[in-house]
C-alpha cells in the first residue's frame, strides 16, 4: 500500500476514530484535501470565532495546505472541525474537507506552535 492510500486509509478509519489515533501518535500532519470542496465546511470554518490556533494557517493563508501538530492538539483540532456543518458531506473518495495522517518522526517538516 503507497503512502498516499495509506494517508486517505487513515483518516477513513471508522473501528479507530481519527481523533483517538491522534492522542497515540506522536504528531499529525493535517492537509487540505482538495478532492472535497466542502463549502458549507469551510464557510463555517472561515466565520467561527473559535479557530483552533493550531489549524488557523490552513484557514487563513493560501500558501499554506498542510500542517504538522502533536497529538493533543490535533486532536483539538478535530474535534474543532468535526462540530462544524459540513465535515461529513464528502464524496466517499474524499469524506472530509482536511485529511489527517500521522507523520514520519524522520519527517523534516516544521510543526505549528499552539
Amino acid at each position: 500500500m503507497g503512502a498516499e492510500n495509506e494517508y486517505y486509509e487513515w483518516d477513513r478509519q471508522e473501528s479507530s476514530p481519527a481523533r483517538e489515533v491522534a492522542q497515540i501518535l506522536g504528531g499529525v500532519t493535517i492537509s487540505v484535501d482538495f478532492e472535497n470542496n466542502a463549502e458549507e465546511w469551510w464557510a463555517a470554518a472561515q466565520t467561527a470565532t473559535n479557530v483552533p490556533s493550531a489549524i488557523a494557517p490552513l484557514l487563513f493563508q493560501t500558501r499554506t495546505d498542510s500542517v504538522r501538530l502533536d497529538s493533543h492538539n490535533a486532536a483539538r483540532a478535530l474535534e474543532w472541525c468535526e462540530s462544524l456543518p459540513g465535515w461529513d458531506n464528502g464524496p466517499t473518495h474524499a469524506p472530509h474537507p482536511l485529511c489527517w495522517c500521522p507523520t514520519d518522526e524522520d519527517e523534516e517538516q516544521e510543526e505549528v506552535p499552539s
